[in-house]
């Protein structure tokens, strides 16, 4: 069990700096074009690679629409890492009590 608990610990407290990481980027994120910025109005056009276009507009909303995502993956994430971390601490603590018991 304790083992079990090491590993999720380890692996939600990757996930909550990923997810913190996506959270900064996207909140300050700006609609971007072959990695150049993009103005209000303006159209990107993707050649090769199965094409496609975009607008600014549309640029925005996507990630504006990906902050919950980022938001609910570093919350969630934490939660768990605590969760595991608290569960460590008891087993721990059951296991050096139970160890002084005459």
């Amino acid at each position: 069990m304790r083992k079990f608990a090491k590993v999720v610990a380890w692996i939600s407290a990757l996930l909550s700096i990923f997810g913190a990481y996506l959270w900064m980027r996207h909140s300050s994120a700006v609609p971007e074009c072959n990695h150049h910025a993009m103005s209000p109005g303006e159209i990107c056009r993707r050649i090769g690679g199965g094409g496609g276009e975009w607008t600014y507009e549309q640029e925005k909303q996507s990630i504006a629409n990906s902050l919950p995502i980022d938001q609910a993956l570093t919350i969630v994430a934490a939660a768990v890492f605590l969760v595991a971390i608290i569960g460590l601490q008891i087993a721990k603590s059951t296991s050096t009590t139970a160890a002084n018991r005459p």
